[in-house]
């Protein structure tokens, strides 16, 4: 992954792919002539879960690290991270879901940002700071692990999609 200094990222985006989803949802998929429904269907379930996340941190897959002042994170300033999530594409084995921000791949990931010129200048608490570098915890907010995999937490929701799509999809009511 490059760097989170690169001006190239522009977005962070999961892809939930045919190979990487449970033997018991893959054989479901493979009943159907065209899967795309229930992708998107996989995908709109992901994002509701990722939006609401923000606000409820029991959908979150881990606890976020509190702000400076000990008070809670929620990652929510004026809301365009979590307005920006998103499906992004659907094929007929995936669904890719992502936001457009900057800085999502940052709060998702953490890492460290470092100055380009003299610093980093920001204001907290009133108080004014530049800084050569700043770290930023981890705070993830779609419904995966690191690795790539759906959160145990969220196995159930997303399996109950897609029987409910897969159902749709063959006609039953």
């Amino acid at each position: 992954m490059p760097g989170l200094r690169d001006k190239s990222i522009m977005s962070l985006s999961i892809r939930i792919e045919y190979d990487s989803i449970t033997p018991d949802l893959k054989a479901k998929a493979a009943t159907c002539a065209n899967p795309s429904p229930i992708w998107r269907a996989v995908g709109t379930q992901v994002v509701s879960l990722t939006k609401r996340s923000f606000r409820e941190p029991s959908l979150r897959i881990t606890s976020w690290k509190e702000k400076r002042d000990g008070s809670a994170s929620n990652l929510i300033q004026k809301g365009m991270l979590m307005s920006s999530i998103r499906i992004v594409s659907v094929t007929a084995d995936s669904v890719t879901v992502g936001s457009d921000r900057k800085y999502a791949a940052i709060h998702q990931l953490g890492g460290i940002i470092k100055a380009k010129g003299k610093g980093l200048s920001f204001t907290v608490g009133g108080k004014h700071f530049i800084v050569k570098q700043v770290k930023i915890p981890a705070r993830p907010f779609f419904p995966f692990t690191p690795d790539g995999a759906v959160a145990a937490k969220h196995e159930a929701k997303i399996g109950a999609i897609v029987d409910k799509a897969v159902a749709k999809e063959l006609g039953a009511k």
